[in-house]
């Protein structure tokens, strides 16, 4: 394993050194304003090159982390895509740099190449797949470049690198701490195919590693000529340094003005493996000044038969997908942004798991719900601010990655992770508008949805749907929550595909809405298997349906339904059967009651909204043939909700003296701690 990694003390910038605060002051407010940005530009040239060059799915919808870093390992300038792996690759960085830059048997030399997806290292679970290379300026290291990306497949117990059935860490594939797979800007092929040789896709993974490797040197070589080569390496130095020192004062400077206090949230989660029981996570914000502390106290304590544990340098990267991209939007995603904060856990929780732990699915489940926690506390701080616009509700339930395994339509092995369903989740709702349809996956705002005809090209299976609405599952409020879309797979050309998918959240949402808004609802997964739907395809003359609920009622499809949990263990899917998965929307803001009802019209009119909720939630009273509503009738309808819910309220002393005396069955609270405090 390596020298012991205090990981999360290796997130916060480091102190400057004596050359960086010499440096920072050659750079002049014009010269930094240009080459900050330049920077940036570098970055997201490497981004495209990264992407253009890859194979894995997620890498080509644009899921990926390009990052210049300081010669200390601080996160200095960046590309906006996946904010987690910008702020956990200062670890494994800082690793190299203690570990093996005055090791005479390894070193750091300029055209270096390391490679790591070790989750204790730095990675968010296994499949987090980094490439990492110097900057040298003549001898000097002055700097660092990173690119991280999702890789489809480890080598896991399961396909697709994220099996819900591992229950430690010896079943989830490839283990790499960080070492050296490349010298003079070649990789070395013995360690290369050493590598393929340990997953099902040895085609997916040397590709994505060459990717990984020339979208590092590409920033390497601009750095050197745009910017060494034309200001000098000090002043490059100080760019850097400045770049992390304004993200510093700006952040402290807005925490500063934030009321002071306690902000809480507690959240719930119905499933951590492959069956049903309760756990908790619970985020405790404490401003005090120009600083916070995010307090995860009271979480429930790691489980053991399920990879749904994570680490607490996971949970700190997961918070700054929330600072950098809604509390300091504003800001250069920099080490400088995550400066006014601190972290609290309880070792052998959830949240910070033991490193035999099981962690494959943590970012899909306890890391999640820390992610949606993280909002709702901080919405409660920022709403009595100047900065009320910035209050956001959380993204939904997360959708539901597929991941498959077997052979393609060329016969050639393939396994890896669909990012339909992530990059296609609704955005949360805000206090003066709805969230965004469709706005894609929480974790990365730049992710696209790829083209389904170039996905079908390379892979074996074909979009029943991939581009309807999902009505009703977003949250209901004022402003609702963005919809997701339903998606239905069917393997294609080949005899089957060995599937699954992983999920938490699947009887009740984890978040909560804001300010009396709706959480995102969650969906059913549902399946057809023996299904008629090559003769259908065989038969032009008969239509094909395209639209979940479709299928549910009117049953056109013949075959054998079965609507199940979204945790979908790994089984092989033939050819005549259907997967059918929703990506899910976000939570919304305010009072149903209080929703605009030419609002409600129009969302029945796109098909986001269905009449049932219209009449029974937002009590809406309408021409059903017109979708106009009667503005007076509904003001009729709302009042009466309102007295009604008067007569069901009760004091809240009375409702927590019954409350307590409730318990779950021991079964359900098997992984919860003790009750009713974990």
């Amino acid at each position: 394993m390596g020298m012991k990694l205090d990981t999360a003390a290796m997130w916060k910038p480091s102190p400057p050194s004596e050359r960086e605060l010499a440096c920072v002051d050659l750079v002049e407010a014009a010269d930094f304003e240009i080459y900050s940005k330049k920077l940036d530009l570098i970055c997201a040239e490497a981004r495209v090159i990264f992407v253009k060059m890859g194979a894995a799915q997620m890498l080509q919808s644009g899921d990926v982390a390009l990052g210049i870093y300081t010669a200390q390992g601080d996160l200095a300038a960046a590309d906006v895509s996946i904010y987690l792996h910008l702020v956990t690759g200062q670890i494994p960085i800082k690793y190299i740099i203690q570990a093996y830059l005055d090791d005479s048997t390894v070193g750091v030399r300029d055209g270096d190449i390391f490679f790591v997806n070790e989750a204790t290292f730095g990675g968010i679970h296994n499949p987090d797949m980094i490439a990492i290379m110097p900057i040298f300026h003549e001898d000097e290291l002055v700097g660092w470049t990173l690119a991280a990306l999702h890789e489809g497949e480890t080598g896991a117990v399961d396909p697709g690198g994220m099996s819900v059935a591992a229950k430690t860490r010896y079943e989830e594939g490839m283990h790499w701490i960080p070492f050296k797979v490349g010298e003079d800007y070649q990789l070395k092929k013995d360690l290369v195919d050493m590598m393929a040789n340990q997953v099902r896709d040895p085609r997916m993974h040397t590709i994505d590693l060459k990717a990984r490797a020339a979208a590092c040197e590409r920033m390497i070589k601009r750095v050197r000529e745009e910017v060494i080569a034309r200001k000098g390496v000090d002043f490059f130095i100080g760019l850097m340094r400045k770049n992390i020192d304004v993200a510093v004062e700006a952040g402290r400077a807005m925490v500063r003005e934030l009321n002071d206090g306690v902000y809480r949230t507690v959240m719930f989660l119905d499933a951590v493996g492959a069956d049903y029981g309760l756990v908790r996570m619970m985020v405790t914000l404490k401003k005090q000044g120009d600083e916070i502390v995010l307090d995860f106290s009271g979480t429930s304590p790691e489980t053991p038969d399920g990879p749904f544990n994570t680490y607490k340098h996971v949970v700190i990267a997961g918070s700054a997908l929330y600072i950098y991209q809604f509390l300091f939007s504003d800001l250069p995603p920099t080490a400088g942004a995550m400066s006014p904060f601190e972290y609290e856990f309880t070792p052998g929780s959830l949240l910070d798991a033991g490193p035999d732990a099981a962690v494959a699915c943590g970012v899909l489940t306890s890391g999640f719900l820390a992610f949606y926690a993280i909002p709702a506390s901080f919405a409660k701080m920022l709403f009595d601010s100047r900065w009320r616009d910035r209050a956001v509700a959380s993204w939904g339930t997360p959708s539901p990655p597929f991941m498959y395994g077997g052979l393609n339509q060329y016969g050639l092995p393939v396994a890896g992770l669909a990012s339909d369903a992530l990059n296609t989740q609704g955005g949360g709702a805000r206090q003066d508008r709805d969230g965004e349809n469709v706005a894609g996956f929480s974790f990365c705002p730049t992710g696209v949805l790829q083209d389904a005809e170039f996905v079908e090209l390379q892979l074996p299976w074909f979009y029943l749907f991939r581009n309807r609405f999902m009505a009703d599952n977003h949250g209901f409020g004022k402003y609702r929550g963005g919809t997701g879309v339903m998606i239905g797979y069917a393997p294609h050309n080949v005899p089957f595909l060995v599937c699954g998918s992983s999920q938490g959240g699947n009887k009740f949402p984890p978040e909560k809405g804001l300010f009396g808004g709706y959480a995102a609802m969650t969906a059913p997964a549902v399946s057809i298997t023996k299904s008629d739907l090559p003769e259908l395809f065989a038969a032009s003359s008969k239509k094909i349906p395209y639209d979940v609920y479709e299928m549910l009622e009117k049953r056109e499809v013949q075959g054998d339904y079965a609507i199940e949990s979204m945790i979908r263990p790994f089984r092989p899917v033939p050819g005549d059967d259907i997967m059918l998965m929703p990506s899910l929307g976000g939570s919304s803001y305010g009072d149903v009651l209080e929703r605009d009802p030419d609002l409600v019209m129009a969302d029945l009119k796109a098909g986001v909204t269905t009449h049932w909720t219209a009449e029974n939630v937002y009590r809406v009273v309408y021409h059903a043939d017109t979708l106009r509503a009667d503005h007076e009738a509904t003001a009729r309808a709302r009042d009466a909700e309102r007295e009604a819910r008067k007569k069901r309220g009760r004091p809240y002393a009375e409702f927590e003296k019954e409350w307590l005396q409730k318990r779950p069955a021991d079964e359900i609270i098997k992984r919860y701690g003790d009750w009713p405090n974990p």
